[in-house]
């Protein structure tokens, strides 16, 4: 877990919101709450190729839909998308990954490591993995798992 912080306890950090309903959005557990919870985070390696992992939340447009429209981010182009499954026990050691990925966890619970900090994916969590370069991510599932993974590059 992450060092002096517990995951679902005040962490991750509010994401700073502006006014309006994305500002009314309750944490709860440290989730972001506004129909459902979930958490969205990226990670990425720094300048000096160390991973970090970072809040993360695309801008959505208008920020308070009308009753008959929809808020959307902008696109993000994908190449492919697949659903994977990570058996219990199963994991990877620490390495970067190949590509830019959008990770959307669907069932079960998987542990992603950077830089002795750890986070845990749960259903309708979403994590943007972009360490392609430098130190890379680890992860690991006592319960397996199951996500759909979608291709960015």
């Amino acid at each position: 877990m992450i060092p002096g912080r517990v995951v679902g306890e005040g962490w991750p950090p509010a994401p700073r919101l502006g006014s309006g309903a994305r500002a009314a959005t309750l944490i709860q557990g440290g989730r972001w709450c506004v129909l459902g919870c979930m958490t969205m985070w990226r990670l990425f390696a720094d300048e000096g190729g160390k991973a970090r992992f970072e809040v993360w939340g695309p801008e959505l447009v208008p920020e308070v839909p009308g009753a008959g429209e929809l808020s959307a981010s902008a696109p993000l182009e994908a190449l492919a998308a697949m659903v994977v499954r990570g058996p219990a026990g199963g994991g990877h050691p620490e390495q970067p990954e190949a590509g830019r990925r959008l990770v959307v966890v669907l069932a079960g619970e998987c542990e992603v490591t950077v830089s002795g900090e750890t986070v845990v994916g749960r259903p309708g969590d979403v994590l943007l993995v972009e360490d392609t370069t430098g130190s890379g991510h680890s992860s690991r599932s006592a319960t397996g798992f199951e996500a759909l993974v979608i291709v960015l590059d």
